[in-house]
């Protein structure tokens, strides 16, 4: 213990500061925690015992509340760290006197009331740690062990096997997060031949796609083509232009044969960002990047004549003067056009159309098209029949 608490404080000599965890103790003492509590509940307890013990915890708590300060001490506090130390879960705003003052009462009150009341104090306390402790890991597997879009449109795209290309140069300035996104996708991607090579490697050996934190690595080449950034880590995914046919041709096929099934349509925005000319696909969204254009278009697909509603899924912003289009018949026939009001702006992240078709259609076209002044965020959009009577 005391050697991992001495390489818990030799980090300060890296980062300059430690985490409010850091300074009670490091991480892995977990195997020495129970075998001390054990030992513990052998031995007989004195009163005299429980004053030097809780004379040594107010002496710690007072030493860490007066020397620890902006300087010295990062406020993120990793539960991971700590979670044997109950006193962070009943008082968890507090500083470090609070928490080992309350230290001192529990042994003060096990010594009095004895081993039975200890038992009777570690139960509740133990829920409550693990109950902490459960909600802090959700919050890591939520955004920090969080993949993006990245995951579906790789796994949806190439059969499991297929060459992953991970740039092994990280630019300076890299956070921990950022740096841990390899780590990442070699556990997401365990079925795929994920490894780090090269820019010329991938394009000389890998079918797969590529990412990377430099996306200048392939400014100016032409078989190479930028699918997404992750808003989160900065990280960018590459793919050969010709796969991106062939994805696209795959995706149409399936697409069309759901629609058979199911009598509907559903379409995300990994799939929408191969008709856009005026948005940027972000973090398995897109958005209206200032250009005049169709933020999304497509996906020319066959519909049976009857009547439709359109749900469009995602953040509008600034949608005056921006358009819903639908035609077909390569965009000759034009079945429903409306043009946007700021007054029409959906705070419900839906935007519902309801439309008819006369006639079966062989190239459905659904869209949006964007002044440089609108800001909207499409997340993907759904075509269902309508029930109601006509």
């Amino acid at each position: 213990i005391l050697l991992g608490g001495s390489v818990a404080f030799a980090r300060n000599i890296i980062h300059s500061k430690l985490y409010i965890d850091f300074w009670i103790y490091t991480r892995y003492v977990e195997m020495i925690v129970l075998p001390l509590f054990a030992y513990g509940m052998m031995v007989t307890w004195r009163y005299k015992s429980a004053l030097i013990a809780s004379f040594i915890v107010l002496l710690a708590g007072a030493a860490l509340h007066f020397y620890t300060n902006d300087s010295n001490t990062l406020h993120l506090n990793n539960l991971i760290n700590i979670q044997s130390f109950w006193p962070k879960v009943l008082l968890p705003q507090k500083s470090y006197l609070y928490w080992f003052a309350a230290g001192i009462v529990a042994i003060l009150f096990a010594s009095i009331f004895g081993k039975r009341f200890f038992i009777l104090l570690a139960l509740p306390l133990w829920v409550a740690s693990a109950i902490n402790q459960s909600d802090w890991h959700r919050h890591i597997l939520a955004d920090y062990s969080r993949p993006s879009g990245f995951f579906t449109f790789i796994t949806s795209s190439y059969p499991r096997g297929e060459c992953i290309g991970f740039d092994p140069y990280l630019p300076k300035g890299l956070s921990e997060f950022n740096k841990e996104r390899r780590r990442l996708y070699s556990y997401y991607f365990f079925n795929y031949h994920i490894r780090r090579m090269s820019p010329k490697e991938w394009l000389e050996g890998c079918s797969g796609p590529y990412l990377t934190f430099r996306p200048e690595i392939f400014s100016g080449t032409a078989e190479v083509q930028l699918v997404s950034k992750d808003r989160s880590s900065a990280l960018y995914l590459f793919v050969k232009s010709k796969s991106l046919k062939r994805i696209h041709s795959n995706r149409s096929l399936s697409r069309k044969v759901a629609y058979m099934l199911h009598s509907s349509l559903e379409l995300n925005a990994s799939e929408l960002k191969f008709f856009s000319d005026a948005g940027d696909y972000f973090d398995n969204s897109i958005v209206s990047n200032g250009k005049q254009g169709s933020l999304v278009a497509g996906p020319y697909f066959p519909l049976k004549k009857g009547k439709y509603i359109l749900l469009i899924k995602g953040k509008f912003l600034n949608i005056d003067g921006a358009v819903v289009n639908i035609a077909s018949h390569q965009g000759k026939m034009i079945h429903y056009n409306v043009v946007l009001s700021d007054d029409m702006n959906q705070k419900s992240g839906l935007l519902p159309v309801t439309f008819e078709l006369w006639e079966d259609v062989k190239d459905l076209e659904i869209r949006v098209k964007v002044l440089p002044s609108n800001r909207l965020i499409i997340y993907g959009y759904t075509v269902k029949e309508d029930g109601s009577k006509r």
